[in-house]
């Protein structure tokens, strides 16, 4: 009975919005706002992801590099050097 009466409590809930401007957007009736919104907003991820996936790329082949070297002659850094190079790969 008890989770039956917090389950329509949760229902019958006042909507929260996180803030005034999405209160608003809401409310609105332009589809056309929403659309522009909600495309630019697409393209900003699809922006942040490229510029990730290029950054995991390059990361990717400075480490390939990397191995390729101590391959060829272990000797050619010491560990410490190492471990700054793989750090500033990383950064």
């Amino acid at each position: 009975m008890n989770a039956m009466v917090k389950k329509l409590l949760e229902l019958f809930k006042r909507r929260t919005y996180s803030t005034e401007d999405d209160k608003q957007e809401f409310n609105r009736d332009s589809k056309e706002d929403l659309e522009k919104r909600v495309k630019r907003e697409i393209a900003n991820s699809m922006k942040n992801y490229v510029q990730l996936h290029n950054k995991e790329k390059q990361q990717r082949i400075e480490i390939e590099v990397l191995v390729d070297i101590l391959k060829e002659n272990p000797e050619y850094y010491t560990e410490s050097e190492i471990n700054k190079i793989c750090h500033e790969i990383m950064i």
